[in-house]
């Protein structure tokens, strides 16, 4: 058993995310590890007894509230992302996982908290850049049609394709769509 424990308290502790007990039912931290104090700041015992309220960590407390109900339904929450703040205040993307553990009668969170800034900061980069791309395409009148190389399959399209596409061929056109399913034989 201490042989156990002592694994669990090293893997516990070297893993570079956040990881952290949290007491569910006193709605706070009973533990927290070396990738908690770098990510956010505050250290294991300034954490301890103390929740992300206390802390100033979260940013959008409707995420926090919302978080707690996934877990009024659920044991387990994988890759649920919220907006954090650390001690600092630095602004950081945070990404969840975390099961329910039963230690001596308590109901805990075992929970990890990985810093996906720049991953959102990425697809909020390509989300933007889809959006003009969508308002370049959708400018012109000439027909653009994007397919994929294997099935042919439409991936983008703008709207002058999907007006001739309606109005000459009398069909809808659609993502996946092939332009062999849209044409008459």
């Amino acid at each position: 058993l201490t042989r156990s424990e002592n694994r669990f308290a090293r893997l516990f502790d070297v893993n570079p995310d956040a990881v952290f007990l949290f007491d569910l039912e006193k709605r706070c931290f009973k533990d927290v590890n070396t990738g908690f104090t770098r990510l956010t700041g505050w250290s294991r015992d300034e954490a301890a007894g103390r929740n992300a309220v206390d802390l100033g960590l979260w940013i959008d407390r409707e995420k926090r509230d919302e978080l707690f109900r996934l877990l009024q339904h659920s044991t387990t929450v994988h890759g649920f992302r919220a907006r954090f703040r650390k001690r600092a205040g630095e602004e950081f993307w945070g990404e969840i996982s975390l099961s329910t553990v039963e230690e001596g009668g308590t109901v805990l969170a075992l929970a990890t908290t990985r810093d996906v800034t720049e991953q959102v900061h990425a697809e909020q980069s390509i989300a933007e850049s889809r959006a003009q791309l969508i308002t370049l395409i959708n400018s012109t009148d000439d027909l653009i049609w994007l397919v994929e190389p294997v099935q042919f399959g439409l991936t983008l399209f703008n709207k002058t394709f999907a007006d001739s596409v309606r109005h000459g061929l009398h069909a809808e056109p659609r993502v996946g769509l092939r332009p062999s399913d849209l044409m008459p034989a």
